[in-house]
């Protein structure tokens, strides 16, 4: 399965419409989805139970028992409202919406996943070593990481990129590190690997067997380039 075909989670988003209330929107990858009630609300719709008609072929849908208009669906029915409150609800979306919905914002409000099934990678390698019959060293597992687009190197430690935040495949623990240069508050950025990234690793290393790009056999010399200092958390 091709990595690019999964899709990331749905992000809520709470817009503030200044002097009038609060905007629920999600965001599931390229769709863009509006709470009904809010957008009834703000813009004083007649619900779409009522027996109104939604002058598009968007009818609301039901994401965990909210109703949601698709934007088009919502931005339709308030012009045919057309009262003075409905045109600027519909000037007001149209003027914040772009920034709202922007890659950087949706992925700004996407929330970490939780560590508590997730292992340092160290931990991870040798699992997968033990999965595999060959080894996977932590700086061959660190090399992947990076050449995937999960990680990148920062000044203090490692920061998650999508997709491994979209599809919640890696999160990252700030671990208590001492340095006399920061202070005794210091921390260090430490990636660690969800269930659902292991499952994502294993694919990664079943498609690049052929090549032989990561993983080497269980007996040869664990030597291997080094990764920095506190690139794992002993158990």
């Amino acid at each position: 399965m091709n990595a690019a075909a999964i899709l990331p989670a749905p992000v809520k988003l709470i817009a503030r419409w200044p002097q009038h209330g609060n905007l629920t929107i999600v965001v599931d990858d390229q769709f863009v989805w509006l709470a009904a009630d809010d957008v009834e609300q703000l813009a004083e719709l007649p619900s779409w139970g009522e027996g109104e008609t939604v002058l598009s072929d968007d009818w609301p849908e039901t994401r965990a028992g909210v109703a949601f208009y698709s934007v088009d669906a919502a931005l339709t029915k308030a012009r045919a409202r057309g009262s003075e409150l409905a045109l600027a609800f519909v000037a007001w979306l149209d003027e914040v919406l772009p920034d709202l919905v922007a890659p950087d914002v949706v992925e700004g409000a996407r929330p970490d996943v939780t560590l508590a099934e997730a292992i340092p990678v160290e931990r991870a390698a040798h699992r997968l070593t033990a999965e595999r019959g060959a080894r996977v060293r932590r700086s061959e597992l660190f090399d992947l990481l990076v050449d995937e687009g999960w990680l990148e190197r920062i000044a203090d430690g490692w920061a998650t990129l999508r997709p491994a935040r979209a599809h919640g495949w890696a999160t990252i623990r700030r671990v208590p590190h001492p340095n006399p240069k920061l202070g005794k508050h210091a921390a260090y950025h430490q990636p660690y690997i969800t269930p659902a990234g292991m499952d994502e690793l294993r694919r990664l290393l079943d498609v690049s067997v052929a090549g032989a790009d990561y993983g080497t056999s269980a007996s040869s010399s664990a030597a291997g380039s080094e990764c920095a200092l506190f690139d794992e958390v002993s158990s």
